[in-house]
């Protein structure tokens, strides 16, 4: 059976699965980059290490997951959406609130606005996880999410930001910042102390510390984002959103 005979939903499990395969291929690769001689500095006065570039690759791949799985179960590109007699009733929705008398073009951006607000890459990925996963699954990955503010200069928390729709927001800046500005939101720790880490008891459940992984300006301030046990929150993550699909991942 080729691909353009599977059926969208199980096309997108299965390329889901092999990026779940991916990841474990990366976490083996992990034992040949433990060197702490790799170690370089940062023109900020940070160090870094090349496991970061692997790291970050691993949250791209598995927070792309997230969007194939918050698809529509019949996702449609813009071009065949446009033609298709099962998305009538779509278009039809889409074109009853166009605005009268405008031009061409700007009817052509409402349309497509239309569109992405029903199979949009943004949407399926807050679909994901706001109705897709069950609502312990969203708890735990939100859980693995903290974003701070913080005084750089004397090293002093400012605030805990506890918003869940802003750690929703940074998890899809994070991929997205990968995608367009090759930038590579990951932590070089592993590197020197390993994948697996140090385990601690937060709350009766077994996980890592934090890891700062990402910071903004915010005035004379820094938003720090950071994360724990990653990347394993997020394959949790991806494995119940398989399992709401009506498939085991180990099958």
């Amino acid at each position: 059976m080729n691909a353009d005979q599977l059926s969208t939903s199980d096309r997108t499990i299965r390329l889901v699965k092999e990026r779940l395969e991916f990841v474990e291929i990366i976490d083996r690769l992990n034992q040949h980059f433990l060197d702490p001689k790799l170690i370089k500095l940062t023109p900020e006065g940070g160090w870094t290490h090349p496991w970061k570039y692997l790291d970050a690759l691993r949250n791209y791949l598995l927070l792309t997951c997230f969007d194939l799985l918050g698809q529509p179960s019949e996702f449609k590109d813009f071009q065949s959406w446009l033609s298709a007699a099962s998305c009538g009733d779509e278009r039809e929705e889409v074109q009853q609130n166009l605005t009268e008398k405008a031009s061409v073009f700007d009817s052509a951006a409402e349309i497509h606005r239309g569109y992405l607000r029903i199979y949009g890459v943004r949407n399926s990925f807050i679909r994901f996880i706001n109705h897709v996963l069950t609502a312990e699954a969203r708890n735990d990955l939100l859980y693995s999410v903290r974003i701070r503010r913080v005084d750089p200069v004397k090293h002093m928390e400012i605030e805990v930001i506890e918003s869940d729709e802003r750690k929703i927001n940074w998890l899809y800046a994070v991929r997205n910042a990968y995608t367009h500005r090759a930038e590579n939101t990951g932590s070089p720790a592993g590197g020197v102390f390993g994948t697996v880490g140090r385990e601690l008891v937060v709350e009766g459940k077994v996980l890592k510390g934090w890891e700062p992984i990402a910071w903004e300006p915010d005035g004379k301030l820094q938003i720090e984002y950071s994360v724990r046990d990653w990347p394993q929150a997020l394959t949790n993550a991806v494995t119940n959103g398989l399992a709401q699909r009506g498939v085991n991942s180990g099958a």
